[in-house]
């Protein structure tokens, strides 16, 4: 390992010229890790808290949690070909910051990415370009506001009509929307006034997106729970009753009052009281309120 020291001082110094050259080598490596480290580890902490049921705070902007695949999932902005794998790899290469990014992808590069041919690219960029029209609701859902899931969303999104009447809503006018109450109105008030989250707001707005909610842009709601009877029973915390059986008729699905074999699922909140019993003997689906979110999203029941 020494022989070196035996060696002429100009082997010598060739060698630590080398040894240099090798050092600043790691180093630059080092500096390349931590970066794309301190990314993964935001994206990776925030899949964790959401696999433990945690739910975001407003000190979490989109900026910081966004950068997982939920902004892309169906229930939210529905991109096809943004999954996990590329979010990563988006991430990694500085493509991807927040949720206005990935209306900006540098394509060009995207294309010189091992496993990315000429198609792939081109229904990625389809995909992402689809995404602009989306209803109000459905972006809300998918930037992760407290307390916000998808029939929160379109509530919101329909109460206020488009983002600029949402915005110059107070807390006040929030809490008078029917299923919303005082936690959730000031839950997406305050993070509506945000800065940095009306910045994110604009630069959305600047890429395109349609940003009026699903009725006053003439869509209509997806009927993915047609020909199923959800029966809600007990008290949810996100939505009243009344509110959620109204969203599952919206989708085309019917909410009898009571469970019988004919039952797809039954959504029981806090004190289910005896339906949730009948549930059980007729092996009839028991949904939380996290996979009626689920199911109101994409019409599939969980498992």
């Amino acid at each position: 390992m020494w022989e070196w020291m035996d060696q002429p001082e100009e082997f010598a110094g060739e060698y630590w010229e080398s040894f240099a050259n090798r050092l600043s080598h790691l180093r630059d490596i080092n500096a390349a890790f931590a970066k794309h480290w301190s990314d993964w580890t935001m994206v990776e902490g925030c899949r964790e808290a959401q696999r433990r049921g945690i739910v975001a705070t407003p000190m979490l902007s989109p900026a910081d949690i966004l950068i997982d695949e939920h902004f892309a999932s169906r229930g939210a902005m529905d991109i096809e070909g943004f999954g996990e794998q590329r979010v990563d790899l988006f991430v990694a290469e500085g493509l991807l910051a927040d949720v206005a990014d990935v209306f900006s992808l540098d394509y060009d590069r995207i294309a010189t990415f091992e496993g990315f041919g000429e198609v792939s690219v081109a229904n990625l960029r389809a995909a992402v370009d689809e995404a602009r029209s989306q209803p109000l609701g459905r972006l809300l859902f998918g930037l992760r506001i407290p307390h916000v899931g998808t029939t929160v969303a379109d509530l919101v999104a329909r109460s206020f009509g488009d983002l600029d009447g949402l915005l110059a809503a107070t807390v006040e006018d929030l809490e008078a929307v029917e299923g919303l109450g005082p936690v959730i109105a000031a839950s997406v008030h305050d993070w509506l006034r945000e800065e940095r989250n009306r910045d994110l707001l604009e630069r959305l707005r600047t890429a395109g997106l349609h940003l009026e909610a699903a009725d006053a842009a003439g869509d209509d709601v997806p009927q993915v729970l047609e020909g199923m009877a959800v029966v809600v029973t007990g008290t949810l915390a996100g939505m009243g009753r009344d509110d959620a059986r109204a969203a599952i008729t919206a989708r085309g699905g019917t909410s009898p009052g009571s469970v019988s074999k004919k039952t797809t699922a039954l959504v029981a909140g806090e004190n289910a009281g005896s339906k949730l019993a009948k549930a059980a003997d007729l092996g009839i689906p028991v949904l939380d309120e996290a996979a009626f979110e689920v199911l109101l999203a994409t019409g599939q029941l969980p498992g």
